[in-house]
């Protein structure tokens, strides 16, 4: 047993799979990083975070 060749296919096979499970390990590496949604400020959030000139005491 230990003096068989392995087949084309098995070894075709096993290279694909060693090569996609390292894809998908690395992904991240290769992908700019998302922005934090809670740091994100939307349009109408930042009118609405604005001080108003009315509002101003003296």
């Amino acid at each position: 047993m230990l003096r068989r060749r392995i087949p084309f296919h098995q070894i075709a096979f096993a290279t694909l799979l060693g090569v996609a499970g390292g894809i998908y390990v690395y992904r991240p590496m290769f992908e700019p990083p998302r922005p934090n949604p809670e740091s994100v400020v939307r349009p109408e959030d930042a009118n609405a975070a604005a001080p108003s000139g009315g509002d101003q005491q003296k």
